[in-house]
């Protein structure tokens, strides 16, 4: 590698000094000896690994994989579950738009019990899975018919 010029302090002159050691540091993701300019100072991996991981991430794929993981889920047993749903909600029938069904958890246990449109999603949610008010909210919109 060409060592980069530098700047003394005592002189404003630019020196390239072949005595003067590069700084090394040690990535811990890809395990390699890498030039101090070639790693990020407050970070323990390499510029290269750092890139590499964040466009992973960034893909729709990795970041609905990381979405699926927190319920222990795959695409793939995703896609399952879309399948045996026939691409509907679970609850009101509709096939998913430009979102994807929602995940429904129990949020005691963390099962899964099924993919949800994002409408029974959030309602579900606002009534706490709590089985009597969901019976409350149904003997109330009867009762105003």
């Amino acid at each position: 590698m060409v060592r980069l010029p530098y700047i003394p302090r005592s002189s404003g002159t630019l020196v390239n000094d072949p005595e003067r050691p590069i700084p090394m540091k040690i990535c811990t993701r890809c395990k390699l000896q890498k030039e101090s300019n070639e790693c990020y100072e407050t970070h323990s991996w390499c510029k290269a690994c750092l890139k590499s991981y964040w466009r992973s991430r960034s893909t729709p794929d990795g970041q609905r994989q990381k979405h699926l993981k927190a319920f222990g889920l795959t695409i793939a047993q995703y896609d399952e579950m879309s399948t045996k749903q026939d691409g509907v909600c679970k609850i009101c029938g509709q096939p998913e738009t430009f979102r994807r069904l929602s995940v429904d958890h129990d949020h005691v246990s963390g099962n899964v019990r099924g993919l949800l449109c994002i409408n029974c999603n959030v309602a579900l949610g606002g009534f706490k899975d709590d089985i009597k008010r969901l019976q409350s909210a149904i003997s109330y919109l009867t009762s105003c018919l």
